[in-house]
């Protein structure tokens, strides 16, 4: 052989085992990027824990088994997101119910504690707590109606009654007055023993004192504002005689003392209202 076609001929035969050599190692690395796709198949297949992708991992893609590593991952997350939303509306939710829990248990301190008074309450109104309670709300309702009558009563008094007493008073001072100008070996008496007197005093002044004009004048004056003070005193014992009948009471203390139960039994009745209400609420 020539040398020229020896040398070409030795070119080409390099050329041929370097790309013989480069064939060789790209298909040693096709064999090692297979090994490594079939190793990041089986991982991600252990990771899905999917029978169904397992049993078919050997013929799908990995494009295939990532895509569908995707939708899990994304599952998963919605997932956990929701979990974590579940775990924030359950601590939310305990924490409603020990507020709630608190609110009852107050709740049923404040009952017991209504219970004790309205027992107390009935005890004091001589009823008892153990009764129907149909039977109890009819003594209330009688206990009211009288606390009704109580009020009426005290109205009587505060208004009419304080007019009286005031006019008897006024007319004692008048008496009083009347004693000092008139007859200063009454003054201290009794105002109406005083105007008894007083009136005698008159009638015996008028038989003997006709003749003088002034002092007929007075001893008219007189008259007439003791005949004003009798029937002022006169209406009072009506009016008092009339309270004292109507609330059963026999004295004026008793009287008062009716009144005062009244007034015990309005306190109870609101407040009876009053938790009646709260319970309401609750």
């Amino acid at each position: 052989m020539p040398p020229d076609e020896m040398l070409d001929w030795l070119d080409a035969r390099a050329d041929l085992l370097d790309q013989i050599a480069k064939r060789d190692g790209a298909a040693r690395s096709a064999t090692s990027l297979q090994h490594e796709i079939a190793e990041a198949k089986r991982q991600l297949v252990g990771l899905l824990q999917d029978t169904a992708i397992a049993a078919s991992a050997g013929s799908l893609p990995l494009n295939g088994i990532l895509a569908t590593a995707e939708v899990r991952i994304r599952t998963e997350e919605a997932n956990a997101q929701k979990r974590t939303e579940l775990a924030l509306d359950e601590r939310k939710l305990k924490a409603d119910v020990e507020r709630k829990r608190g609110v009852v248990e107050g709740a049923e301190k404040e009952r017991a504690a209504w219970n004790a008074q309205w027992k107390d309450a009935l005890a004091a109104l001589s009823l008892s707590a153990e009764g129907p309670i149909e039977t109890i709300q009819e003594q209330i309702d009688a206990i009211d109606q009288m606390r009704e009558t109580s009020v009426k009563i005290a109205d009587l008094q505060h208004e009419r009654i304080g007019k009286i007493e005031r006019d008897i008073k006024a007319f004692a001072t008048e008496v009083e007055r009347l004693v000092a100008s008139v007859s200063v070996q009454l003054a201290g008496e009794d105002a109406d023993e005083a105007a008894l007197k007083l009136h005698a005093r008159l009638n015996a002044s008028k038989q003997a004192r006709d003749s003088l004009n002034e002092k007929s004048e007075a001893v008219e004056n007189l008259q007439k504002k003791l005949d004003d003070c009798d029937r002022s005193r006169n209406d009072a014992r009506v009016i008092m005689t009339g309270l004292q009948r109507a609330a059963g009471a026999g004295t004026i203390d008793a009287l008062r003392e009716a009144i005062q139960r009244s007034d015990q039994q309005r306190a109870l009745k609101d407040e009876r209202a009053r938790l009646r209400d709260a319970r309401s609420r609750w």
